[in-house]
């Protein structure tokens, strides 16, 4: 009987803690807002350097960094009627993403000549936004604008024992989509898919240069979770 009475009384406290946060007044979706992220991203460094142009074909594999983010954002949205909004937002995301590709002497396929690393650090986005709201709480989105990311390539030779690395800023445009649950008060819990393109981007190659520079191209893909307050 008193096992009976204790799950009666567990369950009538879930039920009310369950109305206590869906219940309440409608969040207000005209205005600013902050946020938090964290996720996972993966791409892909190319490089696009031809053979016999001034520089050494292959010092740049097609690297494919990944590895995990956090981030933080901050915006404005405005409600044009009762379902459709726009908005503009930045965002600051820092990485733990990287990849690092060993390759072999062409001369003697035997001899592991050189490695050769490619990490995403750091990277700034200016957006713009649309979004729908299928309910008082759900809110779907596009977006999409500038982006701008700090890069660095490191080199390793162990013929000519000598190693250098390089950090560049590339520019370059993303868009995502992703969608809105205000689950409790002015709290909503987010979750986004972005894709963006940093271009190619001309840098110095191994040896400060000496043997030219490198063409590489860069794009990302990523997908975060995080917690919105709207004020």
């Amino acid at each position: 009987m008193k096992t009976h009475t204790f799950q009666k009384l567990v369950l009538i406290t879930l039920i009310t803690l369950s109305a206590s946060v869906f219940a309440g007044e409608k969040i207000n979706w005209t205005g600013p807002y902050v946020g938090v992220d964290a996720g996972y991203s993966w791409g892909r460094d190319n490089n696009l350097q031809p053979p016999g142009e001034g520089t050494v074909s292959g010092w740049f594999a097609k690297n494919k960094p990944k590895g995990g983010l956090i981030g933080i954002n901050a915006g404005y949205d405005f409600l044009l009627n009762d379902k459709w909004l726009v908005g503009l937002g930045a965002d600051f995301k820092t990485y733990n993403a990287d990849e690092k590709a060993q390759q072999y002497d062409l001369a003697d396929l035997t001899d592991l000549c050189c490695s050769i690393k490619s990490s995403v650090e750091n990277k700034f986005s200016v957006l713009a936004k649309a979004g729908y709201l299928v309910n008082d709480k759900v809110l779907l989105y596009v977006n999409g604008g500038w982006a701008n990311a700090q890069i660095k390539r490191s080199y390793m030779d162990t013929d000519f024992d000598y190693a250098d690395s390089r950090k560049n800023w590339q520019d370059g445009w993303t868009m995502g989509l992703g969608g809105e649950f205000n689950f409790y008060q002015n709290i909503a819990a987010k979750i986004e898919y972005r894709y963006t393109d940093l271009g190619n981007k001309t840098v110095p190659n191994v040896f400060d240069g000496y043997w030219g520079k490198q063409l590489q191209d860069l794009h990302q893909n990523e997908l975060t979770a995080g917690i919105t307050y709207r004020f």
